[in-house]
């Protein structure tokens, strides 16, 4: 396992969204994209199963520190965080982006540096 990422930041939303910008190209500046196309289970299951982005709850807005890594998971990485989760997600422009999920409310292609990180193209778990 080897440290990819590390980011901090503040959010005001219950949770984040991972993907890389080429998988939101499509939505317009300004679209209400959360209220119009990602409420419905189904969409957003089938957004996560093709890895266009990968989001989960953090429970509550607050400031997080998240630590992306790769490689299978052993033993000794589980062990030294009090939890983790496995995601997919595919990489396009060498860019990866994290971001508070109330972003999507009203859309901004433009993510902001200290929430990406640069990672070879490539599908990722």
């Amino acid at each position: 396992m080897r440290t990819i990422g590390k980011l901090s930041f503040h959010i005001a939303g219950p949770g984040i969204v991972i993907y890389s910008p080429f998988a939101m190209a499509h939505v317009a500046a300004g679209t209400h994209f959360l209220e119009e196309s990602f409420t419905e289970l189904e969409h957003v299951g089938e957004l996560v199963r093709a890895g266009r982005l990968a989001g989960f709850n953090m429970g509550s807005p607050g400031i997080y520190h998240v630590t992306f890594m790769l490689g299978a998971l052993d033993v000794p990485t589980i062990a030294r965080y009090p939890w983790w989760i496995e995601l997919s997600v595919e990489v396009r422009g060498q860019t990866v982006c994290v971001r508070d999920l109330f972003d999507f409310s009203r859309w901004s292609p433009e993510c902001p540096n200290d929430q990406t990180f640069t990672l070879p193209d490539g599908s990722y778990r």
